[in-house]
């Protein structure tokens, strides 16, 4: 759980992931607008999003995680729809 003040006080999950997603999406629609193409977009995220899992997780686990991505890719769990 991240470091909180009185001001911001402790997220659930659920809360946590609303966040990042709504600042995510935000941040994807600047980056676009300043004229970054959405494949190297998601490039870059993905590879980010990686490292940090390695830190984080460590490499076996994150391992884990990318491993069920072709599943989750081919089922339609990761679709378009998916990043609104």
């Amino acid at each position: 759980m991240p470091p909180t003040d009185e001001s911001h006080p402790p997220l659930s999950v659920a809360e946590q992931e609303e966040v990042a997603v709504e600042l995510i999406i935000d941040a994807w629609r600047t980056a676009i607008e300043r004229g970054v193409a959405p494949q190297t977009l998601a490039a870059v995220a993905i590879a980010t999003g990686f490292a940090e899992l390695v830190g984080t997780i460590g490499q076996e686990a994150a391992t884990e995680v990318a491993e069920k991505l072709p599943y989750q890719i081919r089922s339609g769990a990761l679709g378009p729809q998916q990043t609104n």
